[in-house]
């Protein structure tokens, strides 16, 4: 391990966000600090989040319907890096998400991994809906506004092709909702009509012509996204998900919208503006619709950049400063997770460890040869030298990757780490602590800093098909 510096230390993060409409990219200043006192175990935290950079706002650049124009997005990115004057080698963590319908377009899944390969020294590519809504309401404040009123808040995420909901409580996450609801499924090109897939059944079931039924159609959407927070959705309504039902417990208190529809939300706006799509009418529909009036509503900290200033600020957490690492190995990247609980005991918990290894590992077998992953040991309880050994052991007898990846919730990583490599002093290994695992499949793990600690990224890989 190495030895903590006794100064913060500064990060430079990227978010770029390429969505179904618009492309943006902000850049932010993370300050990393030991937030314990002289003579306590370090516990390093992120505990600033600066946006000192931020883009225009782009039109997604396409080839056709179907393919993402990988060229003209690489070069909107560097023409912002030398705007902002820095260089590629400055960034040092943050993510490149995909959202919306460009999730869906035959080169997105390529797309964003040649990004994040060329585009920083770790940076994240990433997509899935419950991810974006999440880092949505991260950018938008709804999570800082739930902490500091103490009322659920649910942040609306709308843009050109899902609608993502994110209910937070307390400032931590409640649940969360994605819909095919957005303001460039219809789109009105020279007058005649373009509706994407994705609604098409929709109007073919309810008899709605684009053009003539145009209110009608957005009067509809913004019903289903009241009953979606309200956890009231009819059958009917279903059909416009993506992907799970609302899965929060609790009742929403206080509403807000970021997104691009968010920005058209302005009572008067559909006077002033003509746009080529269904955004405006969309935005005028749901300050008209009952179903919203039973909530208290708030202005978001950010609107229509609410996303990618959630995946610049908010995607990387750091380890705890007892991590064991061979640094030779990191960074790693896209790593599935296994998570293990040892919420009833440990004994429940080591009887269960082989069986939950061996499931883990038959997932991640490739051509005969396994394959790295991270075993998440969650809900540890306070652990004898003995336990830790037996630990130890049952790992190095079970688990077969390379390198060895274990992350820890609580704080044994060093100690564990140190009996894995007594026992074992040639295998590689990778071992952190002090990680809170709410959401993500997969994990990147990136290099040690100067202050001992290792920064790490959850996320969702899900691209649609």
């Amino acid at each position: 391990m190495r030895n903590l510096e006794p100064n913060d230390e500064f990060l430079l993060s990227a978010g770029i966000d390429i969505g179904t409409s618009t492309t943006k990219i902000v850049l932010s200043l993370l300050t990393l600090s030991n937030v314990t006192g002289p003579g306590h175990m370090p516990r390093l935290e992120i505990t600033g989040r600066k946006v000192i950079y931020k883009s225009p706002v782009y039109r997604t650049p396409l080839q056709t319907e179907s393919v993402l124009d990988h060229e003209a997005i690489m070069n909107i990115i560097y023409q912002e890096y030398q705007a902002a004057n820095i260089k590629i080698e400055d960034i040092q963590t943050g993510a490149v998400i995909i959202t919306g319908e460009s999730a869906i377009k035959e080169n997105a899944k390529q797309m964003v991994s040649q990004l994040a390969d060329n585009m920083g020294d770790f940076l994240v590519a990433t997509a899935g809906p419950d991810l974006e809504g999440i880092l949505a309401a991260k950018g938008s404040g709804a999570f800082s506004h739930s902490e500091k009123t103490k009322k659920v808040t649910a942040n609306v995420d709308i843009g050109g092709g899902t609608a993502n909901i994110a209910v937070a409580k307390d400032g931590e996450l409640c649940g969360t909702c994605t819909l095919k609801i957005g303001g460039r499924l219809i789109e009105y090109r020279g007058g005649v009509p373009v509706v994407s897939e994705t609604i098409r059944p929709l109007l073919k079931e309810k008899g709605w012509d684009p053009v003539k039924n145009r209110q009608l159609i957005t009067a509809y959407m913004a019903d289903v996204l009241g009953r979606a927070v309200n956890r009231s959705l009819t059958k009917e309504d279903e059909k416009l998900l993506l992907g799970h039902a609302p899965d929060w417990e609790e009742p929403v208190e206080v509403v807000m919208f970021s997104g691009g529809v968010a920005s058209c939300m302005d009572p008067g706006l559909e006077k002033k503006v003509s746009f080529d799509d269904i955004g405006v009418d969309l935005a005028c529909s749901l300050l008209h619709s009952a179903e919203w009036k039973r909530w208290d509503w708030e202005e978001p900290a950010e609107k229509s950049r609410a996303t990618v200033i959630g995946a610049g600020t908010q995607t990387t957490e750091v380890s705890g400063a007892t991590i064991m690492v061979d640094e030779e190995d990191l960074p790693l990247s896209n790593l599935p997770l296994h998570r293990v609980s040892f919420s009833e005991g440990f004994k429940k918990g080591m009887l269960s460890l082989p069986e939950e290894i061996h499931k883990a590992s038959s997932m991640h077998v490739f051509s005969g040869e396994f394959h790295a992953f991270a075993l998440y040991l969650k809900d540890l309880p306070y652990l004898s030298y003995k336990n830790i050994k037996e630990l130890a052991d049952c790992l190095l007898t079970h688990l077969h990757t390379e390198p060895l990846v274990i992350i820890l919730e609580q704080d044994y990583a060093k100690v564990l780490g140190a009996s894995m490599k007594h026992q074992a002093p040639n295998k590689k290994l990778v071992c952190i602590d002090q990680v809170d695992m709410k959401h993500g499949d997969y994990v990147d793990i990136g290099k040690v800093l100067n202050m001992g600690v290792a920064m790490f990224v959850l996320k969702t890989l899900a691209f649609g098909q």
